[in-house]
């Protein structure tokens, strides 16, 4: 992904923050153990590639967008092409349908 578009990506989410707030959320991040991390697969082909539905609100009083609800029971795998459900795995976890040249983690 070229620097701009993930610079807008970034701007897009973090709209409506201040600096030190993105900067602890990063720090947060960058800080949380390798071995506990996660991700979301397909279950079905082991993609990494899923995207939910989610609805993004607009809060007067806090001045910032709020995620006001999602849909988490279903999600879209672009690998597969089809609907799914997605399976939380440890990082370095390799679906038995791809090899380990094949993840993205």
């Amino acid at each position: 992904m070229p620097d701009e578009e993930l610079v807008a990506i970034l701007r897009l989410l973090f709209s409506g923050y201040d600096r030190s707030t993105i900067v602890t959320a990063v720090n947060e991040v960058m800080a949380y153990p390798e071995n506990k991390r996660t991700r979301r697969i397909c279950e079905h082909c082991g993609g990494d590639n899923i995207s939910f539905d989610a609805t993004v609100v607009w809060d007067t009083k806090l001045q910032q967008l709020d995620l006001g609800c999602s849909d988490i029971e279903r999600c879209w795998c672009a690998d597969c092409e089809g609907e799914t459900h997605d399976l939380e795995v440890a990082h370095d976890y390799v679906h038995p349908n791809k090899s380990s040249d094949e993840t993205h983690g």
